[in-house]
């Protein structure tokens, strides 16, 4: 298999990256506290108030805390583990790094989309 010296720094590029939004997310504490709000149909709705996700629903910021730790613990050793196995030329190797970076293209296109803006966005 030809080694791409490009995709190895890529690949390092997201692990960096996903690292700091993932600790960012996770250990960010700033807020008041839950909140209500009342949408434009009047409804009242319970807001997380608390951290990067702190304008989301309890539900859904919850979810993200939970996405930003198995990024932490799971995410980013898979995706160098499949970055090593693949510059050894393995074909599990290429098929895990691939698997990888599907699961980063995912999860962070989702919180692109899916996520109150919050500070992340500013950057």
């Amino acid at each position: 298999m030809k080694q791409q010296p490009a995709l190895r720094w890529l690949v390092l590029l997201v692990a960096i990256l996903a690292a700091f939004t993932a600790s960012v997310g996770l250990f960010s504490t700033n807020g008041t506290g839950p909140f209500e709000f009342t949408t434009l149909h009047g409804d009242i709705v319970q807001i997380y108030g608390i951290g990067l996700y702190r304008y989301d629903t309890p539900l859904i910021a919850v979810g993200y805390r939970v996405s930003d730790a198995f990024t932490l613990i799971v995410g980013i050793p898979l995706l160098l583990v499949s970055l090593w196995l693949y510059q050894r030329g393995s074909l599990r190797g290429r098929i895990m790094l691939t698997g990888a970076l599907l699961f980063f293209f995912y999860n962070f296109g989702s919180l692109g989309i899916g996520a109150a803006y919050n500070n992340l966005f500013h950057l």
